[in-house]
């Protein structure tokens, strides 16, 4: 939320931030809603909350930042003489984390076609059209169950499935999330050139989730077995990072359907 950052240049107004989070590198990035001037001084300032009631950074359970110390991070830059524009990335497809669910969720028997589909989640070619935006049954605890939301007052209440343009609101990727100890990691590539996890080089992939952060999103809103559940695997090919990776950008561009077969 934007009572979480301050972004300003010398006595200049504060500079509104787009802030994004990447649930499965878990990075949080912030853009700026206008261009930022060119070889200016800016000054980020992360707001930390010191009172149950304060505003400030904050995680989806109500968390505060645990960053050394009482003082908020600062950091400043200068920008560029000239500021360069960012080149379009090509479509995302659906196709190959595609493949990799029917693979382990449809053919498995959990997630096929019909109505003997687990939880009415279908996961075959062609079935992903009825899980955009349509609520998880595993988040139907609100007041209206079966309309999805993307900013409750507690997080993960109707949540959907899917969620065209906001992969961080779409309950499949939690529930693979939590499982990610099955991941193959190996030739994994952050799109990052930061480095994503304590002691990885800049393009290094986060490491797994460590069992006290599958615990809290469990005690929050993910429940049930994670995806897919263990032992199902078989002779599939494991699901990597960078299946992940590719079915949240697919959300993020808006679920473009024309890209799945």
């Amino acid at each position: 939320m934007r009572q979480s950052f301050l972004l300003s240049s010398g006595g200049g107004p504060a500079v509104f931030l787009i802030p994004r989070w990447d649930l499965v590198e878990r990075v949080l990035s912030l853009t700026p809603a206008s261009p930022l001037a060119p070889q200016t001084l800016y000054r980020l300032e992360l707001l930390i909350p010191l009172e149950e009631a304060d505003s400030g950074l904050r995680a989806f359970d109500g968390a505060a930042y645990a960053g050394e110390g009482e003082v908020p991070p600062v950091l400043e830059f200068r920008t560029a003489a000239v500021m360069a524009g960012r080149s379009s990335p090509p479509p995302p497809t659906c196709q190959p984390w595609q493949e990799r669910f029917v693979q382990h969720c449809a053919m498995a028997g959990c997630h096929g076609e019909g109505p003997e589909a687990s939880l009415g989640l279908s996961l075959v070619p062609g079935a992903l059209p009825q899980s955009l935006g349509r609520v998880a049954h595993q988040t139907q605890r609100g007041a209206s169950s079966t309309t999805p939301l993307r900013a409750p007052s507690r997080f993960g209440i109707q949540m959907p499935l899917l969620d065209a343009g906001h992969p961080e609101n779409s309950y499949l990727l939690y529930k693979l999330l939590i499982g990610d100890e099955q991941l193959q990691r190996s030739g994994c590539v952050s799109p990052y050139q930061v480095p994503v996890s304590e002691g990885a080089p800049p393009g290094g992939c986060a490491e797994p989730l460590a069992s006290a952060e599958r615990e809290r999103l469990r005690d929050w809103f993910v429940q049930g077995a994670p995806m897919p559940p263990p032992g199902s695997d078989g002779a599939s090919p494991p699901l990597s990072p960078g299946d992940l990776r590719e079915l949240a950008a697919w959300l993020e561009a808006g679920a473009p359907l024309e890209t799945c077969p």
